[in-house]
């Protein structure tokens, strides 16, 4: 099984997407329709042959285009999906302040094809304030089954409603009213608010339909709840349902530290006549607080109880308030390894977290870890790599083995990513992974790439079998492979042939990546980077994805002279709402000016 793609090689994919996204829509792909008259396009939108190019065209046109909004109303309608979802981006562009407008793509969110609910919420987010009206649909898509629509669904919300006065209401009776998945949705978009949202949530707190789901939410803030604390301590005393209390404890230790004031009060919980589940919480809680000789002793009492769940998370607490305390360290590491070779599978989940997050020593931790991953379950796999991860450089050895394993190489691939540079020792073995087959193999030499990408130059030893990868079978380990020789850098070098050819290709998908990978192996040579920033200018101006702009402003800072070319678009990016994107942006004009 593949591990699931982590935080850093989603973003490049999403890097990669969006810059499909940017070559499918070049204005120079249909030059004449750009040309045409607002009354020919709208003509060609009716029954030319293609409609869609000349949706897109009128987008370009902006306000210009005005006469062309009822067009492109009716092409919401049509069959085509990709007339759709052009036609709603362009009506956001032609008539942004028109409630029509808003109203007609609010009807729109209803559409059958993820793709096109996907572009109608980000014009609707594009829009931005006048598209308040579209708020309440808006909150209820954020449970849609795709995921790139639920992601959208977050920007938006932000663009709308940037001091999220009008959404918070609406989400906090999600939380009252909705089904537990939309709830779970709206947790996760609502905790984004950070501090800010913190005084809805404890108002939610005193609802008792409300209250688990405020927790949750709390807890996902986590420190930036501080304020929280002493209302939480209320809602322990007020409620006696344990699984409401069991979120309030959890909601506490995920605070953390600033939840000193609640150790007492937890203590005397982990001591009492509790439910098992409460006690397991509190036991939690209390390893994250980490504070006073009262919540020690508790724990030591924790750990000689019967209860073998108890136990184990009681030693987890001990071993992180005490990773000094040898004698400690030993008596909880056997608490832990018990866990590990239990047969309860949700107990050798928790020990394997319980490793990840401690601070045993690894000539301890990880022949243990290394033993565990051969008969447990994805989800404890999972759960100990993250321990060999926070071995670093030393874990390097293990999940290179790892990866001759079939059934663990996603697992060993993933971790190597993580590690970054600290995995450099693995990209011999890396390489040779590359050549992998069978099922799930394309999908595992793309995250090959991706670990390859996150060490960066060392992996150049590797830079001939990323080269083939260029010609891999699957559309994604090309463009993985183009990702992995620019991150390299000029050690890639023996690949320019190859990439300047991809560069050549019908795909576009493969010329922006490799013409993005060039740039990045030969930054100073000005007949390249002539051409790269008048591509590069293009796919930053059609951008949706904020990391896509940072990676572009941030390859245009080091071209040189011949990127001035791109300053046009660089300046229109110094209004983004996104602090990163402007300071890329803001960088790079610097260089490029001076």
């Amino acid at each position: 099984m593949v591990a699931k793609i982590g935080a850093l090689s989603l973003l490049f994919t999403l890097f990669f997407v969006s810059l499909a996204v940017a070559a499918e829509d070049d204005p120079a792909a249909s030059p004449k329709a750009a040309r045409k008259s607002v009354a020919e396009l709208v003509q060609q939108l009716k029954d030319g042959p293609d409609r869609a190019a000349a949706a897109d065209a009128l987008g370009r046109l902006k306000e210009e285009a005005n006469d062309a909004s009822s067009a492109l109303a009716a092409a919401l309608q049509a069959e085509d999906i990709e007339l759709r979802w052009k036609a709603a981006r362009s009506l956001a562009s032609i008539r942004p302040q028109d409630q029509a407008t808003v109203q007609l793509l609010t009807a729109a969110l209803q559409d059958p094809n993820a793709k096109v609910r996907a572009y109608v919420v980000l014009a609707l987010g594009n829009i931005g304030p006048a598209a308040i009206s579209a708020a309440p649909v808006l909150v209820k898509v954020i449970t849609d089954k795709d995921p790139a629509v639920r992601r959208a669904v977050i920007n938006a919300l932000r663009k709308i409603d940037k001091d999220r006065s009008e959404v918070h209401p609406l989400l906090i009776e999600v939380f009252q009213k909705g089904e537990p998945a939309a709830v779970l949705a709206a947790l996760r978009t609502l905790a984004e608010g950070g501090s800010e949202v913190v005084p809805n949530l404890v108002e939610a707190l005193n609802e008792e339909d409300s209250c688990y789901w405020a927790c949750l939410a709390l807890a996902e803030i986590g420190p930036e709840a501080k304020d929280a604390v002493g209302p939480l301590l209320e809602s322990l005393k007020r409620h006696g349902e344990p699984e409401v209390r069991m979120q309030t404890l959890v909601t506490l230790g995920e605070i953390g530290v600033k939840s000193e004031a609640s150790s007492a009060a937890i203590s005397a919980i982990l001591d009492g006549d509790q439910p098992a589940g409460v006690k397991y919480a509190a036991a939690f809680a209390l390893s994250k607080i980490g504070i006073g000789d009262t919540a020690k002793a508790s724990l030591e009492r924790a750990s000689k109880s019967d209860d073998e769940l108890l136990q184990l998370i009681s030693a987890w607490a001990l071993v992180k308030l005490e990773p000094e305390n040898k004698a400690a360290v030993k008596r909880s590491v056997e608490f832990i390894v018990r866990g590990l070779k239990s047969k309860n599978e949700h107990h050798r989940s928790i020990a394997a977290r319980a490793l990840a997050e401690s601070d045993v020593p690894s000539e301890v931790s990880a022949p243990i870890v290394e033993a565990a991953l051969a008969d447990a379950s994805p989800e404890t796999v999972s759960l100990a790599i993250d321990a060999l991860v926070a071995q670093g450089a030393k874990a390097v050895p293990r999940l290179s083995r790892g990866l001759q394993n079939e059934t663990l190489r996603g697992y060993a691939v993933d971790a190597l990513r993580r590690l970054g540079p600290e995995a450099a020792g693995a990209v011999s073995q890396l390489a040779v992974a590359l050549s992998a087959e069978g099922e799930d193999a394309a999908d595992f030499r793309r995250e090959v790439l991706f670990a390859l990408a996150a060490i960066g130059e060392k992996s150049a030893p590797a830079v001939d079998a990323i080269t083939k990868a260029i010609d891999d079978d699957a559309k994604e380990v090309r463009y993985a492979a183009c990702y992995a020789l620019g991150k390299i850098g000029p050690e890639a070098k023996p690949a320019l042939q190859r990439l300047l050819k991809a560069a050549r290709s019908d795909d576009a998908f493969l010329k922006f990546a490799s013409v993005w990978a060039i740039v990045k192996i030969v930054p100073r040579n000005q007949r390249i980077n002539r051409v790269a920033a008048t591509v590069l200018s293009k796919a930053l101006a059609k951008a949706e994805s904020d990391r896509m702009k940072i990676e572009i402003a941030d390859t245009l800072s080091g071209m040189g002279e011949a990127a001035s070319v791109a300053i046009p678009a660089l300046e229109a990016e110094l209004q983004s709402d996104n602090p990163q994107v402007r300071e890329a942006v803001k960088n790079a004009l610097e260089k490029l000016r001076g």
